[in-house]
């Protein structure tokens, strides 16, 4: 079964197409399509997704501040203050005041760290 991340809101959610939508469905039609696609299965995948500045760095926040920064992904709740200093090629996320910091290219062992914390492991934002 594929997982799909849907961002809404400011907030990365992770479905399963087919029970999210398809299984609740009796019938269904499709049109042909042509559009661009993206299943954002990784955090690199949704930092090309997302508008880049300031050598390379994507964020996702109100008042996230970047210094000597690049090759960054920066994420935070709307009322959340993030001052990053220093970093490249990292993944920097803060939901519900917990915060993660990893190397972009260590991404997949996300989910290993969450393990270690039933609350971060719940965040949905978080898991892969």
């Amino acid at each position: 079964m594929t997982s799909t991340w849907i961002y809404i809101d400011n907030t990365l959610f992770l479905f399963s197409i087919n029970y999210a939508v398809m299984e609740k469905l009796k019938e269904i039609d499709t049109l042909p399509a042509e559009f661009g696609w993206s299943d954002l299965g990784s955090w690199g995948c949704f930092r090309t997704l997302l508008p880049q500045a300031e050598a390379g760095n994507a964020k996702v926040g109100n008042d996230i501040r970047l210094y000597e920064c690049k090759n960054c992904v920066v994420h935070a709740d709307d009322e959340s203050k993030v001052v990053v200093q220093g970093l490249d090629g990292y993944i920097v996320a803060e939901k519900n005041g917990q915060l993660l910091v990893c190397l972009l290219r260590e991404e997949q062992r996300i989910k290993k760290f969450g393990k270690f914390s039933k609350k971060i492991k719940s965040l949905k934002l978080w898991e892969q």
